[in-house]
């Protein structure tokens, strides 16, 4: 696995996948509500396609998300990190080894 900073790869792409997707949803939600016979049918149609398709992008990486956060074995001490505040060195070096060597030089 490459070096991670303090947010890996998947957590970033989580980050910009529920940002610009709740974005676009909401955008392209707004014309299909707000503007149904006012804009013109290819618009429409546009929008109809670039919703559906945010919210299938959307499905797929909530679904992974929760598979990762609850069911993968090696991640485990992720969630339990968010409850307890606390995480194991070794999760850390592993998952987050950039972020790891970095509080490690402050540490010493």
């Amino acid at each position: 696995m490459p070096e991670q900073d303090k947010y890996n790869t998947g957590q970033k792409l989580w980050y910009l996948v529920v940002i610009l997707g709740g974005l676009l949803m909401g955008m392209t939600g707004l014309v299909m509500w707000f503007g149904r016979g006012t804009v013109s049918a290819g618009l429409f149609v546009w929008c109809v396609f670039l919703h559906s398709a945010a919210a299938v992008l959307m499905t797929a990486f909530t679904l992974v998300h929760i598979y990762l956060a609850v069911m993968h074995p090696l991640m485990k001490a992720g969630p339990d990190s968010m409850r307890f505040g606390y995480m194991p060195e070794e999760y850390l070096e592993h998952h987050h080894s950039k972020y790891y060597k970095e509080l490690k030089a402050k540490w010493e």
